[in-house]
């Protein structure tokens, strides 16, 4: 859990680069300061480059990063006892996805051997993949905060989110010269929380807080397994003519020899949806400076809706059969909902301020 130094009054400009083998780079500014007495602002754009760390006999390299990173902060605090805090983030990964090198393969002939006594990490780090796909990746979020210190001593904080992810990918499924089979995927996630959170004075003999949480998250994915060139062609060769097998590996159409093109063979449509509740307390009583007990409690409640269809071609569907969740006869659970209380409760012992031992019990959900 990462939190960054809100903005400050301090007027500064930050750059750093770093740069590295493999045509690695990375550069950053960072600016904070003041935009009036009781406003501040910080932000922060980097950018990052790498070529990939595996070789590819087809051309090129695999694994490659390519990040753009921002994020802005605006802090109001008209008082000493109000903070409110806004940030909005955007980053966005372009890759050529994640490819893999096979265990003690030959990467002219893709020929592994798996035998006793022989090497199984390739450590060339050669792949033969004609194509290399893609991954893109765009992350966006919201933040509100607001913190209020009362004249009791009491501290409200109010903590407002929302969070987007979308991601396009394309990957050979088969790590091997040969276009056999290719996944496509689309993934589309957001989600929504809400907490209130107060808690008592500090540097008392105890010591509680106590809050009430929600969370939303919509989760929606589409994959699509290919069938590539030379599977056609091998088709062709079990079902038609052995003079297709030849065929294969030769980077040629399978439509120029009156062959179908790629043929979709699986669709897989799913989407998720939860709604979260909870509330919580807990307390802390310090016996002295060495020795404190902590107890807890909360409540969750939640409630899960899904969706899941898949389709098959004529082929496919001895392996992959038919499924739409949205059937009865299908015997999918469609929704669920669950609730639980799950307690805390733990024995600390501090000897000094650098050493600190406990004992804890506690249930998840």
């Amino acid at each position: 859990n990462i939190t960054t130094a809100k903005p400050s009054s301090d007027g500064y400009v930050q750059i750093d680069g770093t740069v590295g083998n493999l045509d690695a780079y990375r550069i950053g500014l960072t600016a904070n300061g003041g935009l009036s007495d009781t406003v501040f602002g910080k932000f922060t754009i980097m950018k990052t480059e790498r070529d990939g760390y595996l070789k590819n006999t087809f051309g090129g390299t695999a694994n490659v990063v390519d990040n753009l990173f921002a994020r802005g902060q605006l802090l109001f605090s008209p008082n000493d006892q109000l903070d409110i805090t806004f940030s909005v983030d955007y980053s966005k990964d372009e890759g050529n996805g994640n490819n893999y090198v096979a265990a003690n393969c030959n990467p002219a002939t893709f020929v592994c051997d798996y035998g006793p006594g022989t090497e199984q990490v390739n450590y060339d780090r050669i792949v033969n993949i004609p194509d290399l796909g893609f991954e893109d990746r765009k992350n966006q979020g919201l933040a509100a905060t607001v913190e209020y210190s009362m004249e009791s001593g009491h501290e409200f904080t109010s903590i407002t989110a929302w969070r987007s992810i979308d991601v396009h990918s394309w990957v050979d499924g088969d790590y091997s010269p040969l276009e056999l089979a290719e996944f496509e995927q689309e993934q589309d996630q957001s989600q929504f929380s809400q907490e209130f959170r107060i808690a008592s004075p500090s540097n008392n003999k105890f010591e509680w807080v106590a809050g009430l949480y929600y969370f939303n998250q919509e989760f929606d994915s589409i994959s699509d397994t290919f069938s590539g060139p030379d599977t056609i062609f091998a088709f062709g060769g079990a079902f038609f003519d052995p003079f297709f097998f030849s065929l294969i590996g030769q980077g040629l159409t399978p439509t120029d020899y009156g062959l179908p093109a790629n043929s979709t063979l699986v669709v897989t449509t799913a989407g998720i949806e939860t709604d979260s509740y909870a509330a919580y307390a807990s307390g802390t009583y310090y016996f002295n400076e060495m020795w404190s007990l902590t107890g807890g409690l909360r409540y969750t409640k939640d409630k899960k809706d899904f969706t899941f269809v898949q389709v098959a071609d004529a082929i496919s569907a001895g392996f992959f059969p038919n499924i739409d969740c949205a059937d009865p006869s299908y015997g999918c659970e469609t929704e669920r909902s669950d609730s639980e209380w799950t307690p805390l409760i733990s024995l600390e012992f501090r000897p000094n301020d650098a050493v600190m031992t406990y004992l804890k019990y506690s249930e998840g959900f």
